[in-house]
């Protein structure tokens, strides 16, 4: 009987091992040569459709130029009724 819990044991063992083999580890020249790559694909991939590219980051430009100007005239008109007041309250 105990060997028979040995062999099983060691079959456990060996199976254990065997799945928990990992990848080896790149070097430093295989990520670079990944990276550059991806990097690479994702400017194709951009410059495929320029229009769709550059036309979301100048939407988000005029929006953000938008807010900012109507946040400017917002406090302007804030300060001149201010101003307003505190001219009415010192006659």
């Amino acid at each position: 009987m105990k060997p028979k819990l040995l062999a099983l044991a060691l079959i456990a063992a060996v199976g254990l091992v065997g799945c928990g083999k990992k990848d080896e580890a790149k070097t430093r020249e295989q990520q670079r040569a990944e990276r550059d790559a991806f990097i690479k694909q994702r400017e194709e991939r951009a410059m495929q459709n320029p229009d769709k590219v550059f036309g979301k980051a100048q939407g988000v430009q005029e929006r953000s130029a938008a807010k900012a100007e109507a946040e400017r005239k917002r406090l302007s008109d804030e300060y001149e009724r201010k101003q307003a007041e505190a001219e009415k309250n010192a006659k």
